[in-house]
């Protein structure tokens, strides 16, 4: 069976080529896949669940990259193994078209191959389940195409006013609180000016007068005077 589709990615075409080569983006996208470990170059080793039909199984077998062209096309192999039931081997041509600098088109070719008890199920429901499992694999990509894009603009853009602030140098002054400042401005100036004798009170003044006329106070010595020479 062969299958063909293609999609817009919003993205330029090396940051889908990294993530095309990505094997940890390449397991979230996998439909059931449980594990992708890297064996070799371009190679991994891959388990994943399957369902065709009635059937649900358990494949462990091979992935490989080949005829790797970057950033534009290659191959994805796979080849996996169910005791259960069978054997699967599918291959896809992905290619990338750059139609900006944010913009690429995908497009693939893919194919597929199965045999034991899987052949019996019938052609119809493993063309049906190879296209979902395709447009799966490439609906998947697509969003963590995005999921990935979206998540650096905006690390980018919180690091950007960080960046762009002055930083601060030399000593600053403490502004005077508003209530401290209210409180100066009421305060009554001072009445008592440089230089001025202090004002009696009338009580005081009216005493030493009265013993200016009646002289000193009963047995209180009186003080004397030396004579002037």
């Amino acid at each position: 069976m062969e299958m063909k589709g293609s999609r817009v990615l919003p993205a330029g075409r090396e940051v889908a080529w990294g993530l095309l080569n990505d094997s940890e983006v390449l397991r979230q996208c996998i439909p059931g896949c449980e594990s992708l470990t890297g064996s070799g170059p371009n190679a991994y080793d891959v388990v994943m669940n399957a369902a065709i039909g009635p059937v649900k199984t358990r494949f462990k077998g091979k992935m490989t990259l080949a005829d790797i062209e970057p950033p534009v096309r290659y191959r994805l192999l796979f080849e996996g193994q169910s005791a259960q039931a069978g054997f699967a081997r599918g291959e896809a041509r992905v290619e990338l078209e750059e139609l900006s600098p944010r913009e690429t088109r995908l497009s693939y070719t893919a194919t597929s191959q199965i045999g034991g008890k899987l052949a019996q199920i019938g052609a119809r429901l493993i063309d049906a389940a190879a296209g979902a499992t395709a447009d799966r694999f490439f609906q998947s990509f697509a969003a963590q195409l995005v999921a990935r894009t979206q998540g650096a603009a905006a690390g980018e853009a919180a690091a950007a006013p960080a960046s762009a602030a002055p930083a601060c140098s030399g000593a600053t002054s403490t502004p005077q609180a508003p209530a401290a400042r209210a409180s100066a401005a009421n305060r009554p100036p001072s009445t008592r000016s440089p230089g001025r004798p202090t004002k009696r009170s009338p009580g005081s003044i009216a005493r030493v007068s009265r013993t200016a006329r009646t002289g000193p106070s009963p047995g209180r010595p009186a003080t004397s005077r030396a004579p002037a020479a």
